[in-house]
């Protein structure tokens, strides 16, 4: 921390943000700590997004992520995604808004994905 110019007896007057992973709890316990508001909100969308509760509370929602997901995925596969004009994001779960990415770079571009898929005659379509 002398690298940036706090001194050790300094360090208790700051307020630290970490993730939540125990060992920088552990690390910081001693600290003021926040929890940093991306990696919580990662947390309850990971459980709120879990297959099995969307199959069972929600399976519109569950079907539509699974096409999106599989309609970037094939046309990633297949190359035809270089023919779009910005880039499609396929989903990271470790991002907090990979989700998001994900359907907005879709949706952007609704009708050139449209229009490739069905070029490509693939069934995705469908679900998309």
């Amino acid at each position: 921390m002398s690298e940036i110019g706090l001194l050790p007896d300094q360090l208790s007057n700051c307020v630290w943000t970490t993730d939540q992973a125990g060992n920088q709890k552990t690390a910081f316990q001693t600290y003021k700590r926040f929890g940093c508001f991306a990696h919580i909100f990662n947390t309850v969308l990971k459980h709120a997004l879990k297959e099995d509760f969307l199959l069972r509370e929600a399976h519109e929602m569950d079907a539509c992520i699974a096409a999106v997901k599989a309609a970037i995925k094939y046309l990633k596969k297949s190359g035809q995604a270089a023919r779009l004009d910005n880039a499609l994001h396929p989903f990271f779960a470790p991002r907090f808004n990979s989700l998001y990415r994900t359907f907005k770079s879709a949706y952007d571009q609704r009708e050139q994905v449209v229009e490739l898929l069905l070029k490509s005659g693939n069934s995705r379509l469908q679900l998309f």
